[in-house]
């Protein structure tokens, strides 16, 4: 049984849903928040949807069924409420499905901020094309938390969807919220009930809920009758029934009229009967006159015309058409000039076309014969691992005749046969020729992919600043409300990207929603570089001659990042900076202090002065705060001053991973004085080493990254790498295989290492070794498009591996002999 403590009530109403219920009840079953109930109630289907359930509620404990006459999903989620246990309770359609960390980010934040409820962000996903489309872009998704008066603002949403939220359950059941029954659109008075009665919203800006398209719910059917209009008139009357019985609420409400206005055009036009559009809309004009509408804050025209010209309070319904029809009528007009200037512009590229067609073909006759790699570095800079990866590349490519390699930068390090000018002809042609173009950064728009070129991401480094969706990013969204979204749409071109560490990977997978199966976790080649020239005395002192700096001196780096809540603003706040002359002049001349920012804040940066790499290379201490830089100085042994005077203003515009923050604390001071005695008493401890273990540098499978590319053109040879798991045993046994020689021979022949376990005993060392638990054996495939598992005999005696054998191939081992079936 379980706990009903923070126990999490999923509700799932299903009808004709054989095709996509498994997707919706793994992602629910498969999530890292385990203390779950799962109520499905079944409403009349007519195909499998109820024997597939009844399967799955044989197998799991924690899954109730119900099986009922078809009532209509607003009564089959209030009878479901009836007998949730949970402390919390979240609503997911059938034919939709959600992340696996969505209810773990969702409780966490419901506790912290003790909250009625969280709203997370939802996509959309096309089943055919397996492709997801994100376009949100709802206004208050940029706060953390709204207060009191301002929770209103969540009925300026798009659509009043009630999945993709988790609620306090005593906060519907204290307020009487529930669904309207025997209609369609019963989400709507159900979300204007709980942005009126609520005081406290946690929001998570983060695309969690996957909503399926092209499905066949009960509100893309039967356009031929009123049931359409019928159910949206009866939403808002109960919704306007429950407002005008609210006393004690003050609350403005024109984001809710503005939604019922642009619902009401959009279903007169494409939802209602023609012969019924007169009765829709004075029905319409009716409900809406019960209501004191104001001017002040109203963004549409047609509505605010409505309002100033009393159409509602006396239903005027031919005004309300003219006021209706002139809008539309322009809208109409702006469209069909789109339209037009789109087809002169397709005209214009077909001339464009006849004129270009000879060059292209020359090009594929001259490059078609050899496989094409460009790099393109972080702002087209000749720095990172784009470049240390490109240094590693260009003289295997060299000897093999099959490949051409090229670098898009203006640096003169890059040798004139291999650079390619950024934006230049050259540039755009090589964009359109490449069979592979290897990034470091998120992807400039005017770039585009071509089909079949291989986009490889190689990312600039392990974030300990929180990430894309991880993060609100209040002062970015305010300035760029499409910040989000765009970076979503630069994700999804991405066919792969290169990790180091199962941090990383984890990081990524939470905070960019890319899918770990499709991560290579090979190491940075940045880091690679230090590692491989840490005893390079000569390169060193080439380095320090070069930059002329002092070969007596002990260096000590400084390197910053910047600040998201310097982020166009007019006046850039530096107080967080570390006093560099206060701390020359306590350190002595023994000492050169050699400070570089961020390039965000180094603008005027330029190829002679010293790299990234380099200057790590040739320190003896690195003063940063929250940049990646210090996950590259750890498994060189470079100690690491973390100087943070700025944290909680920081936390609270961009925020950090709390757990790896942590772990930085024996490393962390808030003062010259504090960084001084740092570096005057530094020692590699064990604090440090431990550090490095869990977070830094790791290559899980020694494989080359070159080779990778080069020899298995397509990287489906990475692929494999993440796609053949090694279960090796019961985490009670694990001492036992300490010299276990079979492991290793297993993870040089590219098999992920993990280790089983039968109960929570493993806590303690959960992030020393990967464990996971038996009964998620699905978890692991799904996760890591499993092909060949290996389980240790003990582990395979404790569960049922005849579900598991129908998705990939199994073999025994032990430690004498294996045995395939």
């Amino acid at each position: 049984m379980k706990e009903k403590k923070d126990l999490v009530s999923v509700i799932i109403p299903a009808y004709n849903a054989a095709g996509w219920i498994d997707q919706c009840l793994n992602s629910v079953i498969n999530q890292t928040y385990k203390n779950i109930e799962i109520i499905v109630v079944n409403d009349g289907s007519s195909d499998r949807t109820g024997i597939i359930v009844e399967e799955y509620a044989r197998k799991y404990d924690f899954i109730q069924f119900k099986s009922i006459t078809n009532i209509g999903q607003g009564k089959v989620r209030n009878e479901a409420l009836k007998i949730a246990n949970g402390e919390y309770v979240m609503f997911i359609d059938s034919d939709d499905f959600i992340e696996r960390n969505t209810l773990e980010l969702a409780v966490r934040r419901i506790k912290e901020d003790k909250s009625d409820l969280v709203i997370f962000d939802r996509k959309y996903f096309h089943h055919r094309s397996k492709k997801y489309i994100y376009k949100n872009q709802d206004d208050f998704l940029k706060h953390k938390v709204l207060l009191g008066e301002k929770c209103t603002e969540i009925l300026g949403i798009s659509a009043y969807f009630t999945v993709n939220k988790l609620y306090r359950k005593s906060f519907l059941q204290n307020n009487g919220i529930t669904y309207m029954e025997n209609y369609i659109y019963e989400d709507i008075p159900f979300w204007v009930k709980v942005a009126t009665c609520a005081e406290i919203i946690s929001l998570i800006h983060n695309p969690l809920y996957n909503i399926r398209i092209a499905n066949s719910s009960s509100t893309a059917n039967d356009r031929k009758t009123s049931f359409h209009i019928d159910s949206f008139i009866a939403a808002m009357k109960e919704s306007f029934d429950y407002l005008l019985n609210k006393k004690d609420n003050n609350r403005e409400y024109d984001l809710l009229y503005r939604y019922f206005f642009i619902k009401f055009e959009n279903y007169r036009k494409n939802r209602c009967p023609k012969e019924l559009r007169n009765k829709f809309t004075i029905d319409f004009l009716r409900q809406m006159s019960r209501m004191n509408i104001g001017t002040k804050n109203q963004k549409n025209k047609a509505l605010r015309y409505s309002v100033q010209f009393n159409v509602f309070k006396k239903e005027r319904r031919v005004l309300f058409d003219f006021i209706v029809y002139s809008k539309n009528k322009v809208r109409n007009i702006r469209k069909n000039k789109n339209i037009l200037k789109r087809k002169i512009k397709t005209e214009i590229n077909k001339i464009k076309k006849i004129f270009t067609i000879n060059k292209k073909e020359e090009i594929k006759d001259n490059e078609n014969s050899k496989k094409i790699i460009l790099f393109i570095g972080f702002d087209f800079r000749y720095t990172g691992n784009s470049r240390y990866l490109y240094e590693e590349i260009l003289p295997v490519a060299n000897k093999n005749s099959n490949f051409k390699i090229y670098f898009a930068t203006e640096s003169k390090l890059v040798e004139e046969k291999y650079r390619i000018i950024p934006k230049s002809d050259e540039f755009y042609k090589m964009v359109k020729t490449a069979n592979m173009i290897i990034f470091e950064s998120w992807i400039p728009k005017f770039i585009k992919k071509r089909p079949g070129c291989i986009w490889l991401q190689l990312w600039h480094g392990t974030p300990l600043k929180k990430m894309l969706f991880d993060s609100n990013e209040y002062e970015v969204l305010i300035k760029n409300p499409k910040h989000k979204v765009d970076k979503y749409q630069d994700i999804n071109t991405w066919d792969y990207l290169l990790t180091d560490s199962e941090l990383a990977e984890n990081l990524f997978n939470g905070s960019f929603q890319f899918p770990k199966d499709k991560m290579l976790p090979i190491g940075y080649p940045r880091v690679k570089y230090l590692i491989d020239n840490i005893k390079n005395e000569q390169l060193k002192n080439e380095i320090k001659e070069k930059n002329k700096i002092s070969k007596t001196k002990k260096i000590v780096a400084y390197l910053p990042t910047w600040r998201d809540y310097n982020f166009k603003t007019e006046e850039d706040d530096y107080s967080y900076a570390l006093d560099i002359d206060e701390l020359s002049n306590k350190l002595g001349n023994n000492y050169q202090i050699l400070s570089k920012g961020h390039f965000f804040l180094n603008e005027n940066e330029n190829e002679n002065d010293i790299e990234t790499q380099e200057l790590l290379l040739i320190s003896d201490y690195l003063i940063t705060d929250y940049s990646s830089v210090l996950f590259d100085a750890f498994p060189i042994n470079l100690p690491v001053i973390i100087y943070s005077t700025d944290y909680e203003k920081y936390s609270k515009s961009r925020g950090l991973y709390e757990e790896i923050w942590n772990d930085l604390s024996p490393f962390t001071v808030n003062s010259t004085d504090g960084v001084f005695n740092k570096i005057e008493q530094y020692t590699i401890d064990e604090n440090y080493k431990q550090f490095n273990k869990k977070y830094c540098y790791q290559n899980s499978y020694n494989q080359n990254l070159v080779n990778n590319i080069l020899d298995v053109y397509d990287i489906k040879k990475c692929l494999t790498l993440n796609k053949k798991v090694m279960v090796v045993t019961d985490y009670h046994r694990f001492s036992f295989l300490e010299n276990f020689k079979m492991r290793k021979k297993y993870k040089e022949k590219g098999f992920r290492i993990l280790y089983g376990c039968i109960d929570d005993s493993a806590s303690e060392i959960y992030q020393e070794i990967n464990i996971i638990y038996i009964n998620d054996f699905d978890r692991v495939i799904s996760d890591y498009g499993v092909y060949e598992l290996l389980i240790d005999e003990e582990i395979a005696k404790k569960i049922d591996i005849s579900n598991l054998s129908k998705k990939c191939k199994i073999t025994f081992i032990n430690q004498k002999e294996e045995k395939k079936i």
